[in-house]
């Protein structure tokens, strides 16, 4: 009986870098290579629910999430945002919320590899 598992076939500079980490973690490099390709599928599907919960945001949460992914606490982006320090933590409880997240950090590393450079206005 075939094998029912899917077959695939990397680039050689890929199937080098799987056998280098395979020597070095010792483990299978077929078991490495389902571990690595089901955590990119995994990554890639948050990206995607980020995005479509990006795209809920008004534009003034959008700013919001750019300046706590830039470290800035509530008094900072109340500061820069014009706008009382409460509203501040009423804007980042909501998004927090729109993105089922609980701690500033997690959305900062949810978006870690965000560009916003077109935010740069709010520095």
């Amino acid at each position: 009986m075939e094998d029912p598992r899917q077959k695939f076939t990397f680039s050689p500079q890929l199937s080098r870098t799987l056998q280098m980490l395979s020597q070095y973690e010792e483990r299978p490099v077929e078991v490495l290579a389902e571990e690595l390709l089901a955590f990119a599928v995994e990554q890639k599907q948050a990206a995607q629910v980020h995005w479509r919960c990006w795209n809920t945001l008004s534009h003034r949460q959008k700013e919001v999430v750019v300046l706590v992914s830039r470290g800035c606490t509530n008094q900072e982006i109340a500061r820069k945002l014009v706008i009382s320090v409460e509203t501040a933590k009423t804007h980042v409880r909501n998004i927090l919320h729109k993105f089922s997240l609980h701690r500033r950090e997690q959305l900062r590393m949810a978006l870690i590899n965000w560009d916003f450079k077109d935010w740069n206005y709010l520095r």
